[in-house]
């Protein structure tokens, strides 16, 4: 220590970058000159980078609130480490929310968008910032919408970007129009545009990825995108005749479009990918022949590779730029005509990818080129692998999330993996992963389960629940 002390201060600074981010902070407590030099927002910037940390704007813009120039980055960083430790060890505070047909909830990262049906043209709309800890309320708006009364338009779904807030209405029946009306969530839930658009096929409502609306519009045979805050049109991409759409789940990440479908000839499973910045468009399919009654179910898209599920048995990764198949695995022992699993879930990060392993109860871990790094199987304490369903994957910064169903209660369940920061490899060394049950499975249908930097949210049955991890 007293060697430390006797270093110019040019040379502590740069010390700081080879020291970790927790020893550097006991190190700054020690005396009143390491805490002076260690208070530089330079240095905990490094350590912020060096640590392959994601420098969320809303921790930086919490930490400018309440801390003077220069310790800002340093209050960054132990929110940062906080959140992190908070997650891998599954400590959160619960908040529930109501949830039925007359409220419907969406969200970024940043808001949580709830609009109340109180009559037929009358709402409520209320907003919350839940980048931080809570929920901050921020917006209470009364809000009067003259919808085309001849179809029983709905309220279907909340997107949300942009500082925007996108509902979107359909009606029942085939021929039912959809009404689409945009509000700004800076300005008192101020209406920005609206528009209406006529039925377009599978896909009854728009998609939203990153900043764009994407629609397809069979009518026209076109793909439109369009800005979420002013409707603009950015982007017009023709339909190909020797391709069906879609057949599958779409996907996109802002750069790249991801759409499965069938070859129209052969009706051979095919992939099209289209890169939006350049307009080039790619078909992938896989090595070899498949049947032509299986489909790619499921497709993500990340890091320049798209991912896709055939039939739960088979999973491929193509390189989205040249085409190039990059891999095939194989994810079920089950020979044909057996019984398929019962969930499908694919969740991509940007080294790693999970998805469905030999059966319903197991996950499998795979590097971003197909290779097998580990298989887990999370479940209850008082039940077997094989009495638990796993519904779907995520990945957060910090932790892998798997949540399945305990069919035996039955009732929704949440096991976190932590991750090992910036490799992004699940920590084997850990203890067993963390467990805490959601809600009972009451619905029919699959409920929602959606991850910010600091929250998981869970829709299901008449409520929405909310673990804050900050």
């Amino acid at each position: 220590m007293a060697c430390l002390l006797d270093l110019p201060e040019e040379v502590l600074i740069v010390l700081g970058q080879y020291l970790g981010g927790p020893d550097l902070l006991q190190l700054s407590q020690v005396c009143s000159r390491l805490w002076r030099v260690f208070h530089n927002d330079y240095v905990w910037r490094r350590v912020l980078a060096l640590e392959n940390y994601q420098n969320h704007k809303a921790f930086h813009k919490l930490a400018a609130s309440v801390a003077p120039l220069p310790c800002v980055e340093k209050l960054n960083y132990i929110l940062h480490t906080r959140v992190r430790r908070r997650w891998q060890k599954g400590q959160f505070t619960p908040t529930c929310l109501p949830l039925s047909e007359r409220i419907k909830y969406g969200n970024n990262e940043r808001y949580l968008v709830r609009i109340t049906r109180k009559q037929a043209d009358s709402w409520t709309a209320q907003v919350f910032d839940i980048s931080g800890p809570g929920l901050r309320p921020l917006i209470t708006q009364q809000l009067e919408m003259a919808l085309k009364t001849d179809f029983l338009l709905q309220l279907n779904s909340i997107l949300v970007a942009k500082h925007t807030a996108l509902l979107c209405f359909s009606g029942e029946g085939n021929d039912a129009p959809q009404e689409l009306i945009a509000f700004d969530l800076l300005d008192k839930f101020k209406e920005l545009w609206r528009e209406s658009i006529s039925d377009w096929g599978h896909l009854k409502l728009p998609t939203l990825f990153g900043d764009g609306v994407y629609k397809l519009n069979l009518l026209t045979d076109k793909i439109e995108i369009y800005d979420v805050r002013t409707f603009k049109l950015h982007h017009s991409i023709p339909l190909v005749e020797e391709m069906r759409y879609p057949q599958g789940e779409i996907s996109g990440d802002g750069k790249h479009l991801v759409i499965p479908g069938h070859i129209t000839a052969s009706n051979a499973p095919i992939i099209s990918v289209w890169n939006i910045r350049t307009s080039v468009q790619r078909f992938l399919q896989a090595d070899r022949v498949f049947c032509p009654f299986r489909w790619f179910e499921k497709t993500a898209v990340k890091q320049d590779r798209v991912y896709a599920l055939l039939n739960r048995r088979s999973m491929f990764i193509w390189d989205a730029n040249s085409g190039a198949c990059l891999s095939e695995v194989s994810l079920s022992n089950a020979r044909p005509g057996e019984k398929n699993p019962g969930f499908l879930f694919l969740g991509v990060s940007k080294s790693l990818v999970a998805t469905i392993h030999d059966s319903n109860s197991s996950v499998g871990i795979f590097d971003a080129m197909g290779g097998l790094r580990t298989v887990l199987e999370p479940c209850h304490p008082h039940f077997s692998p094989s009495e638990c369903e796993i519904c779907d994957v995520t990945f957060t910064e910090h932790v892998l999330v798997v949540r399945f169903l305990v069919m035996k209660q039955p009732m929704y369940h949440v096991a976190l993996y932590p991750l090992s920061l910036g490799s992004e490899s699940i920590l084997l060394d850990s203890p067993a992963p963390i467990l805490f049950p959601l809600q009972t499975a009451e619905a029919l249908f699959l409920p929602n389960l959606a991850t910010t930097p600091t929250k998981l949210l869970h829709f299901a049955g008449q409520s929405l629940r909310i673990l804050d991890f900050m």
